[in-house]
C-alpha cells in the first residue's frame, strides 16, 4: 500500500483508537498532513468513553496543532484510516460508523493484524501493518518517504518531525525499548523541537495518574525464590508502566519486573532488570516477541477475552518456565564434559568483507573514522584504519579483523557477493544494512561495498546439541552473555598447546553450525 492510494478518494476520515495515546496523534496527523499536502480535505477523528485529558496529549495537540476531533458517531466517508488501530478490536469499539458496499476501509498499524481483519471490510490493497515496529509514527514516516517526501522535507515542517519523534517517543518507553533499526533511522532524522518535547515530557503525569501508579504498586506480585515481580496497573499510557516498572526495579531482593496492563487484544508489558544474568531485551523476546535493551525492555503479548483476567498468572507461569529451563555455564569457571561431544571440523565457507580503505576514500577522510553498522541483528560500531577489514559473517556478524589476520586466514574470491537478508515472516519486515558516520550522522548503503572471500581455517571443535536454553558467559566477557536454544551446538575449541585447557567457548545457532562444520569422524570415515 501506498499514500497515494488514498489520493482516489475525496471524503476521507482519520481515524485514532479510543483515548488515543502520543502514537496514534502522531501516525494520525502525518496522514491527515499528506493529505492536505494534495488538496484533501481530511478528518482526523477519535471515540471513546471521553475526550483526551491528559495534560501531555492536550499540549501535544495544541501546540503541533493536532486537529483531533472527538466525536460518538460519524457519517460514513467514501474512506475510513485506521491508524496505530484496527476495526473491530476492542480500543475502536463501538464503530464510529457503519460500513456498505462502494466504500473503503484501510488501516496502518503496528501491532499484530487481528484475525478478524478482512472480515472487517479491510481491503488487502489498502493495509499495511509493519508489526515488529516500535511505533506507528515510524511506518507513517517510511510511507511518507516512499511518497516522494526526503528526510529535509519532513524536517522543514517541525510540528509535523516533532510529533513522529514524540510518538516514538512515547510508545518505545522514552526510547529505552527501541530495537528495530528503522525506529532508530528515524530518531536520529527527525530534527525536531526540543523544548516542546521537554514540556510534554513534564506533563506526563496527572495526579489521577501518580494515583495509578501508586495503587499498582500496592498489589505487586513478589516472587522471591525467583527474585522477580509482577505487576498489574489499570489501563493506561505506556509511559506510566515504564514509571512503574522503574520505581520497582530500585527495590532491593528485585532483580527483574514486569508491569503490564490490558488494552485492546491483550497486555502492554514494560520490563527492568538489574543484574547481568537475565537481560531484560530476552525477557521480552521470550515472554512476547518483544524487545529492548538489556536493562529496560518491553512488548505486547496477545491474549484473548477470556484470557485476559489470567494475565498475571499466565506472565509468572512464563517467567518460572523461563529460569526453570535455563542452564547458566561460565567459561571462566565451569568446566566443560568433553565425554558426550563429537569433534567437528570448521567447513571452508564464503564469506563477506569490507575494506576500511573504501569507505574512508569514500567520505574523503583518513586516519581512523569511528562508524556504525546498522543492521536487523542491532547496532555495531567500530573504529576503522587502513588496516582493518569489517567482516560479514554467515549469521549476519560483523566483526573487525586486522588486515594481516585477514591476509593469513582468508582468500579473496574474484566474485561478487550475495547478501541473504534475514527472513521474515508474517507482517514483520526486514532492514538493509547501512553504514553511518557517528560524527555526521550521514548513512549509506552497507551492502555495496562487501566483497567475497574464503576460509582458510579448518580447525577442529568438541561440539553437542543443546536440549535446554544455556546462557554462556564467554572468556572474553563476563558482563554479558549469548543465549543457546535447544537445538543450538555447544562449542569448545582445545587450546593446541595444552589439551585440557579450552581456548574458547561458545554457542552457535543450529542452522549457523551446518553451515560451518562437518563431522570429523565421518570425514575421516570417507
Amino acid at each position: 500500500m501506498r499514500l497515494e492510494d488514498f489520493l482516489e478518494y475525496d471524503d476521507i476520515v482519520i481515524q485514532c483508537h479510543n483515548v488515543p495515546d502520543a502514537d496514534a496523534l502522531a501516525s494520525g496527523f502525518a496522514v491527515y498532513t499528506y493529505l492536505k499536502d494534495h488538496g484533501k480535505q481530511p478528518r482526523l477523528v477519535y471515540g471513546g468513553p471521553e475526550e483526551i485529558r491528559k495534560s501531555n496529549l492536550r499540549l501535544m495537540m495544541g501546540r503541533l496543532g493536532i486537529p483531533a476531533e472527538y466525536v460518538s458517531s460519524i457519517p460514513e466517508p467514501d474512506l475510513l484510516i485506521t491508524v496505530d488501530c484496527q476495526i473491530g478490536e476492542r480500543n475502536t469499539s463501538p464503530p464510529l460508523c457503519g460500513w456498505t458496499e462502494g466504500h473503503a476501509r484501510a488501516v496502518i498499524d503496528h501491532h499484530e493484524p487481528s484475525p478478524r481483519l478482512h472480515e472487517n471490510h479491510i481491503s488487502p490493497k489498502l493495509e499495511h501493518i509493519v508489526s515488529n515496529y516500535g511505533s506507528c509514527s515510524t511506518v507513517v514516516w517510511e510511507l511518507l518517504q516512499d511518497a516522494g517526501y526526503s528526510r529535509e522535507d519532513i524536517n522543514r515542517d517541525q510540528k509535523l518531525a516533532t510529533a513522529l519523534y514524540y510518538g516514538l517517543f512515547t510508545d518505545t518507553g522514552f526510547l529505552q525499548e527501541i530495537s528495530h533499526p528503522a525506529d532508530k533511522d528515524m530518531r536520529d532524522s527527525l530534527q525536531f523541537s526540543k523544548s516542546s518535547i521537554t514540556l510534554f515530557r513534564n506533563s506526563n503525569m496527572s495526579l489521577e495518574d501518580l494515583d495509578l501508579v501508586n495503587r499498582a504498586l500496592s498489589r505487586h506480585d513478589y516472587h522471591p525464590d525467583r527474585r522477580y515481580a509482577i505487576i498489574q496497573a489499570e489501563p493506561c499510557d505506556p509511559n506510566l508502566l515504564g514509571v512503574i516498572s522503574d520505581l520497582m526495579i530500585e527495590v532491593d531482593g528485585i532483580d527483574a519486573c514486569i508491569a503490564f496492563c490490558m488494552l485492546a487484544g491483550g497486555a502492554k508489558l514494560s520490563i527492568r532488570s538489574c543484574v547481568n544474568g537475565t537481560r531484560a531485551d530476552e525477557l521480552a523476546e521470550y515472554l512476547c516477541g518483544g524487545g529492548g535493551h538489556s536493562m529496560k525492555a518491553g512488548g505486547f503479548l496477545p491474549l484473548p477475552e477470556k484470557e485476559a483476567v489470567m494475565a498475571g498468572k499466565i506472565l509468572a507461569d512464563k517467567m518460572d518456565s523461563y529460569f526453570k529451563e535455563t542452564d547458566i555455564y561460565d567459561a571462566r569457571t565451569d568446566t566443560p564434559d568433553l565425554s558426550g561431544m563429537r569433534i567437528y571440523r570448521k567447513k571452508r565457507v564464503k564469506m563477506g568483507y569490507v575494506r576500511s580503505e573504501d569507505l574512508l576514500t569514500e567520505q574523503g577522510g583518513s586516519g581512523n573514522t569511528r562508524v556504525l553498522v546498522r543492521m536487523l541483528e542491532g547496532d555495531f560500531e567500530i573504529d576503522l584504519g587502513r588496516d582493518i577489514m569489517i567482516m560479514t559473517g554467515v549469521a549476519h556478524d560483523i566483526y573487525p579483523c586486522r588486515a594481516e589476520v585477514f591476509s593469513q586466514r582468508y582468500d579473496v574470491l574474484d566474485e561478487p557477493y550475495y547478501y541473504e537478508e534475514t527472513p521474515t515472516k508474517g507482517s514483520r519486515k526486514g532492514y538493509q544494512p547501512k553504514i553511518i558516520d557517528i560524527l555526521t550522522g550521514e548513512g549509506r548503503p552497507f551492502i555495496p561495498y562487501i566483497r567475497s572471500c574464503m576460509s582458510r581455517d579448518t580447525s577442529c571443535v568438541h561440539a553437542r546439541q543443546l536440549e535446554r536454553r544455556m546462557k554462556l558467559f564467554t572468556l572474553w566477557d563476563s558482563e554479558k552473555y549469548i543465549t543457546g536454544m535447544p537445538g543450538d551446538w555447544f562449542a569448545v575449541r582445545m587450546d593446541e598447546a595444552d589439551r585440557t585447557v579450552p581456548k574458547d567457548v561458545y554457542i552457535v545457532k543450529e542452522d549457523i553450525f551446518k553451515k560451518l562444520y562437518s563431522c570429523a569422524e565421518q570425514d575421516t570415515d570417507n
